[in-house]
């Protein structure tokens, strides 16, 4: 008798955990494709004028290519003149400190409520989705637009790799 027989009702794949991988393979290698074959535009003839193609070239027809100059930066709109300034009001350094020890104290005060509240594997569920959304946000918001492609499939490849082996580790641990 399955132990699982009374409680769950599973549908679908049964082997997700072996899944996970080629699907993440599956759409690194197809952002892959769709990179090389934006280089080309349909015939594979590099285009030095496309700020993504030039940005991916060292050498071009055997010699080495000059930095890409940067893109100048965006003119500052002027602000309207009409707006009213509003005044703007300094805090002392005691009350920032006091902001932040109270947002702190408020934070883990209700990690500890959770934590009563729920299980263990709950809240090691909790941290780990917590602490991936923060290294994740980290990692995506520094990265020049013309990158987020390749970093998001590279990202969903490894975040395959985690949820793969989380899972593996989690059926594992059951008692069968």
């Amino acid at each position: 008798m399955h132990p699982f027989s009374h409680r769950f009702c599973f549908v679908g794949y049964t082997d997700l955990p072996s899944r996970l991988p080629t699907q993440s393979s599956t759409l690194y290698s197809n952002n892959i494709t769709k990179f090389l074959l934006s280089l080309g535009h349909g015939n594979f003839a590099l285009d030095l004028k496309d700020e993504v193609v030039r940005g991916s070239l060292v050498i071009h027809r055997g010699s080495i290519l000059e930095p890409v100059p940067l893109a100048p930066p965006p003119t500052p709109s002027a602000p309207p003149a009409d707006e009213a300034k509003v005044a703007s009001v300094a805090i002392t350094p005691w009350q920032k400190t006091t902001r932040e020890v109270a947002t702190v104290t408020a934070g883990m005060g209700s990690m500890v409520a959770l934590g009563k509240l729920t299980g263990a594997s709950f809240m090691s569920n909790f941290f780990t989705f917590g602490l991936a959304g923060l290294v994740g946000y980290r990692v995506v918001w520094g990265v020049a637009p013309a990158l987020h492609s390749p970093l998001m499939s590279v990202t969903n490849a490894i975040s395959g790799e985690i949820t793969s082996k989380s899972a593996r580790m989690h059926l594992q641990s059951q008692a069968y």
